[in-house]
């Protein structure tokens, strides 16, 4: 949120007509090994592993029950969809100006994977 801000804001931000900026650091992939891998941390024991189109087919099927899985089911087109056609070398020189050269270069998705799930835990949403 704070560069978004900053990119609307700062006239530091060079603006050209029509740019996109994708704001997603480099290092910001988080495999489903790694989900499973943070899961089992959390005490969620005994995952199984199914292709993905029987996955997506069974959440999208009850969207009801599933309706953050649903979500992140749609989500997944992402990578190959309007995303994929920006780039993030503006936004991550935003994202440094924001929040500073350390904090940006030692960022770690699984941490932030990590803090998630134990915020839902917290939370009552696991």
């Amino acid at each position: 949120a704070k560069t978004i801000a900053h990119i609307a804001m700062s006239p530091t931000v060079a603006r050209d007509p029509g740019s996109v900026y994708h704001l997603a650091a480099n290092n910001n992939t988080v495999t489903m090994d790694a989900v499973w891998k943070v899961l089992e941390e959390a005490g969620y024991t005994g995952l199984t592993k199914v292709g993905f189109t029987h996955w997506r087919d069974k959440i999208l099927a009850n969207p009801d029950d599933f309706k953050s899985w649903s979500f992140c089911a749609a989500l997944t087109a992402d990578g190959d969809g309007i995303d994929s056609m920006a780039g993030n070398t503006k936004a991550g020189k935003a994202m440094r100006e924001v929040v500073g050269n350390e904090a940006f270069d030692n960022y770690d998705p699984l941490a932030c994977l990590r803090l998630m799930f134990a915020f839902c835990r917290a939370n009552g949403m696991m």
